[in-house]
């Protein structure tokens, strides 16, 4: 899984969203697997279908893995707006952003 982040606002600005979105056909058995530094929520299809991340140790971020068994077989789009807070409180730390996201099919494909 690649991180990713967008080019625009300087080192270290605070409370910067980012939008990212995907179109993609979804093979049967497939799930979304999605990592961020600190906020996102994500829509498959117009319909809010998760948001995160799971919490993890300072330094560390968890993959959250998310089913795409109503979608398996179809065209879709997915929608994951990203949030950065880079201010140092209770339910976020000042590091830097990412957000990173694969469809991975049943057989292990990406």
């Amino acid at each position: 899984m690649k991180a990713v982040w967008i080019s625009g606002p300087g080192d270290g600005a605070m409370n910067v969203a980012a939008g990212f979105r995907l179109v993609a056909d979804v093979p049967a058995g497939a799930k979304l697997r999605v990592a961020a530094a600190d906020f996102f929520r994500l829509w498959i299809d117009g319909r809010l279908a998760a948001h995160g991340p799971a919490r993890a140790a300072h330094g560390f971020a968890r993959v959250d893995e998310i089913p795409l068994g109503e979608s398996a077989g179809r065209r879709v789009a997915l929608f994951a707006e990203v949030h950065s807070a880079r201010v140092p409180q209770y339910d976020a730390i000042d590091r830097e952003p990412f957000f990173a996201a694969e469809v991975v099919a049943a057989d292990g494909r990406v």
